[in-house]
């Protein structure tokens, strides 16, 4: 029981033999409560940056990360079927060299004929296209998902490899 009273002691910060310093201790608390519920504003407060993105300074190693893994997919997915994978980086290679004559839309229904046998990875393309161009392609119900997706990397196409 003795020992339990002092743990119970050790984890409030109080000191039972030294009653004076209890103020002083709770002082400190309050300060450190107020100091924690401070970064936890302004933690909040960055959420409703509009512009959180464009100051990650870590942000195009991420939209990298993202093409990266997505191309990955696709890789995984097209291995058996001999030159799909190939047929799939030449379209997205067309679409970088002519961007100034096609749009991401053009490109998604390219895509939507090349990849009509893996729908998901039509679906994961999705994520790199703006809501107006989403919706431009018929992804209404992907729109809303698309808000969140995008607020990641609403620019993905001018970055997409």
């Amino acid at each position: 029981m003795r020992n339990g009273c002092v743990t119970l002691c050790f984890f409030t910060g109080e000191n039972m033999k030294a009653p004076g310093k209890s103020r002083s201790s709770h002082r400190a608390r309050n300060k450190r409560g107020r100091a924690r519920a401070s970064k936890d504003t302004s933690k909040l407060l960055l959420l409703y940056d509009e512009n959180i993105l464009e100051r990650d300074p870590l942000r195009e190693q991420k939209d990298l990360a993202f093409a990266q893994a997505y191309l990955t997919r696709v890789r995984e997915a097209l291995q058996h079927i001999p030159g799909k994978y190939e047929d799939f980086l030449r379209v997205i290679y067309e679409f970088e060299i002519s961007m100034d004559k096609q749009t991401a839309v053009d490109l998604y229904f390219t895509l939507q004929k090349l990849l009509h046998d893996w729908p998901q990875l039509l679906t994961d393309f999705a994520a790199f296209l703006l809501p107006e161009q989403a919706l431009e392609c018929g992804l209404v119900g992907r729109v809303k998902a698309a808000d969140s997706v995008n607020a990641y990397g609403s620019e993905r196409m001018r970055n997409f490899p």
